[in-house]
């Protein structure tokens, strides 16, 4: 498991032993291990470390339950708004999707706020027919925001075009709708204002520490750019056109368009192999034709839902416009439009191909292109990267934490160096640390448990085991 894992699997086996998380703090809503972690996967996951401990299948059990249940959300979405042939294709590009799988093989809570978001989308589909399932569209919706910071954006922005899309201001009419959609506003208003209230309490940390504006280096690399261009320029606009707000738009805008380059999506993901573990893109390079056919075929034949599908990829990147440029992580809400084009685009060439050899042959590449590099995505999965990569996942912090308590019993003092990757989160976990041990020595720097150390520590007296980092 890598930091953010120990840090929340850890955080559920502290709630579940002592009720206060490792830092101390009671039931909070806000997790400070992670710079704050909204609370929701967290709590869903003390019943998994009740039953199996502080263990990576208690830490991921929910992102690959939310990977499984996107595949039949997607085809329940589609069923409903296209096809049935439509939604089957899609729910097999969901589940063969290089994007979904990176997410279902890890601890990532937004890809629980994912599946969340597609449960809101569809119970408000289906409230047409059932508008009671607006009490479920609210709640998830509603969940999806204390699950993933990003979605504390993308949801509220998204809804608007939601809410159009299945005609509210008509339906509304109806009593019985009306009623249920006042109970389905009630319950996410309800998680609104609980967010609204960590952010006057100062909670949100971790966008303060990573949004664009208190990014230290880019501050800097800015301002020393616009110092050279006004020292450069020497026309009467030079302080309109050279200065930090300009910049800082066009960083924004970089970032916001990034989302839908060719690079991110069909070539090389966002680069980090922690979160892009089939080291390719985001979708297959195939897709990238598909969604083009199926912007086609859904404007000729499905407006609504085009225009629907053109909202959601609008408003998706832009919680993580002020933070980065395109994330595998932070724009997930950007993935369930690109399948759903990729999938009626799949349709609609499939149509072509019975008529015109052309499209035949177009076809037949596009299958054999996916089927390639599906291919490729399972060698690298499942033979390259765990060799390649295991240090992405703290790996050397997991077995000196075993190697430390295997050793233990023959030397009076072992001595971790806080230089191995995570140790101060790993051990906890490995070794299962009472968490009241945890907690009384929070924010020391040298930290002990039994006749075992991590920092920096010397002169002990006896036979002393030092491990340190292997690099």
């Amino acid at each position: 498991m890598y930091g953010d894992e120990l840090t929340l699997v850890y955080d559920a086996y502290s709630i579940l032993k002592t009720g206060h998380d490792q830092t101390g703090a009671f039931l909070p809503l806000t997790f400070a291990m992670s710079e704050g972690r909204p609370p929701a996967y967290v709590y869903l996951t003390v019943p998994l470390v009740a039953a199996f401990g502080p263990t990576a299948f208690a830490a991921r059990f929910f992102s690959l339950v939310s990977g499984v249940g996107i595949v039949l959300l997607l085809y329940l979405i589609l069923k409903s708004l296209v096809s049935e042939r439509v939604a089957t294709i899609g729910a097999l590009f969901a589940a063969i999707s290089p994007w979904d799988l990176s997410l279902s093989r890890g601890g990532f809570e937004t890809h629980l706020a994912l599946f969340l978001s597609l449960l809101g989308v569809y119970a408000a589909v289906r409230a047409k027919v059932r508008p009671w399932y607006l009490l479920i569209s609210g709640i998830s919706f509603g969940l999806a925001i204390f699950t993933y910071h990003s979605y504390k954006v993308v949801v509220p922005a998204f809804l608007p075009f939601l809410l159009w899309f299945i005609d509210l201001k008509q339906l509304i009419k109806d009593k019985k709708f009306r009623k249920s959609f006042i109970i389905g506003a009630t319950a996410f208003l309800f998680f609104v204002s609980f967010w609204l209230y960590q952010v006057i309490g100062g909670s949100e940390i971790r966008f303060q520490n990573t949004s664009l504006l208190s990014n230290a280096k880019l501050s800097s690399t800015i301002t020393e750019k616009v110092n050279t261009e006004r020292t450069l320029d020497n026309s009467p606009f030079k302080v309109i056109i050279h200065n930090r707000p300009v910049e800082y738009l066009t960083t924004l805008g970089d970032n916001y368009f990034s989302h839908f380059s060719f690079d991110f999506l069909f070539l090389h993901g966002d680069g980090n192999p922690r979160h892009n573990q089939g080291l390719m893109g985001e979708m297959y390079i195939a897709d990238s034709l598909l969604v083009l056919l199926g912007i086609i075929f859904l404007w000729q034949k499905y407006k609504k839902v085009a225009l629907l599908l053109g909202g959601w990829m609008i408003v998706s990147p832009l919680a993580t416009m002020v933070v980065s440029p395109a994330h595998a992580l932070r724009s997930t809400f950007l993935l369930p439009p690109l399948l759903i084009l990729s999938a009626t685009g799949f349709t609609y060439l499939l149509e072509l191909s019975r008529d015109k050899w052309v499209a035949k042959l177009v076809f037949f590449a596009v299958v054999l292109g996916i089927i390639t590099q599906f291919i490729f995505l399972v060698d690298r999965v499942y033979y390259l990267y765990p060799k390649q990569f295991g240090n992405f996942w703290s790996l050397s912090a997991k077995t000196a934490s075993e190697d430390a308590l295997a050793e233990s019993k023959k030397y009076d003092y072992v001595v971790l160096s806080d230089q191995i990757d995570s140790i101060n989160l790993a051990f906890p976990v490995y070794v299962k640390v009472d968490p009241n041990q945890v907690i009384s020595q929070y924010n020391q720097n040298v930290r002990n448990f039994g006749n075992i150390y991590i920092g920096k520590v010397s002169n002990l007296p006896g036979n002393v085991l030092y491990i340190k980092n292997n690099q």
